[in-house]
């Protein structure tokens, strides 16, 4: 397991930064995971034995950049050489109600790794590169298995997101081969504990889970056992054929907003942005979907040119490709983000130089011409659409 890459000289000196005062760092969770499956972390997170005020005192002292992006839950995000680290303090939880926990700092790694999810979760790596393993995720990665640390209903009635999680991780690391049969039975046995989790973080979790490796078995499996009733995630009228498409759909995009619009038909996808509180850039694009049917090649190209107030190029250009890639077809929607554009050729002040009065009589004379120019997909020149005027 090389180290190099994800241990920075910056890095190495931070650590040596606690070890120098009585602390240590580790490489902790997503990152020990990935490196174990010989994956290039996206990200790079560690745990601390020191608390966050300790934490700060040396970050201060140390003259390092550091953000308190998280400080409720422990995690303090460092700087270094433009680089983020999110470092969280060692933690142990009680009082668990299904969504929150109180929070108690330590010094033992055991401890906080026995609060975490998942055996695959709960692995940690000194800069060394020896590994802290005491659930047996190591071999669970090698098995490709995911399995909660402990007892599965402990563990989703801490945090009933966990559910979720559960179905995102089986399908990332074990993808579609067959799942725990007791976890299965604890997952119905909890799925209701999912009425009160927020809906941004539910929709956190779903739009992980159906971009993911093996979504559309995940979220088959998901209806068979009840879990969808409890996240609004309302059940399409065809269920096997929806879930087929989802299956292609996400081959070609990545964007959760189309593959959603897949399963449960642009409609319904617009719905639940309201339901699951998208951001604004994810609303817009399902109700773009919702709007237009897959067309053909040709009427691709006309909603490319036919430009909505306030739309810029990029803008439509993304639209227009995900409408594509919603029939299956990648192809396409990789040839939509990369072909040029026709640009309209006639301004406002051509038809007023022209002879029209502004106001209604350019808007309606423009809107003749834009159909007329895109009739002769685009080919009329500017000269021969202010003949026709």
């Amino acid at each position: 397991m090389d180290l190099s890459k994800i241990i920075t000289p910056s890095l190495r000196w931070l650590e040596s930064e606690f070890v120098a005062r009585g602390y240590k760092l580790w490489l902790v969770g997503g990152v020990a995971r990935d490196l174990l499956r010989g994956v290039v972390p996206k990200d790079v997170d560690l745990c601390a034995d020191a608390t966050p005020e300790q934490q700060v005192a040396i970050y201060k002292e140390l003259g390092v950049r550091f953000i308190e992006t998280g400080l409720q839950h422990g995690t303090i995000t460092v700087v270094l050489d433009d680089e983020p680290y999110e470092i969280t303090s060692l933690r142990v939880e009680s009082n668990h109600d299904g969504r929150h926990a109180d929070v108690e700092y330590t010094t033992d790694l055991l401890a906080d790794l026995g609060r975490r999810d998942l055996t695959i979760n709960a692995i940690a790596l000194t800069f060394e590169g020896d590994i802290i393993d005491p659930f047996g995720g190591v071999e669970d990665l090698k098995n490709n298995v995911v399995r909660f640390v402990g007892t599965a209903d402990d563990r989703m009635q801490e945090d009933y997101l966990r559910i979720l999680r559960w179905f995102r991780f089986h399908g990332r690391i074990a993808g579609e081969r067959d799942m725990d049969a007791a976890t299965k039975e604890a997952v119905q046995r909890n799925a209701h504990g999912l009425r009160g989790i927020s809906r941004e973080r539910v929709w956190m979790e779903m739009s992980k889970i159906i971009t993911g490796k093996a979504g559309a078995k995940m979220v088959q499996t998901m209806y068979e056992l009840g879990v969808t009733e409890f996240i609004d995630l309302p059940d399409p009228i065809h269920n096997d054929r929806e879930v087929w498409g989802m299956r292609m759909v996400a081959k070609v995009t990545k964007d959760p907003v189309t593959v959603m619009c897949a399963l449960l038909g642009g409609y319904d996808a617009a719905q639940m942005a309201a339901k699951w509180k998208w951001s604004a850039e994810e609303r817009d694009l399902a109700q773009f979907l919702a709007k237009h049917d897959p067309l053909v090649d040709g009427n691709y190209t006309r909603l490319l040119t036919d430009r909505q107030p306030r739309d810029s190029v990029e803008v439509r250009r993304y639209y227009v490709s995900e409408l594509a890639r919603l029939t299956g077809n990648g192809v396409l929607g990789d040839q939509i983000m990369t072909d040029p554009i026709p640009e309209w050729p006639v301004t406002g002040q051509d038809l007023i130089d022209a002879g029209m009065r502004p106001g209604r009589e350019v808007g309606e004379t423009h809107r003749r011409l834009i159909a007329a120019w895109i009739d002769s997909r685009w080919t009329l020149t500017k000269d021969q659409l202010l003949a026709m005027v």
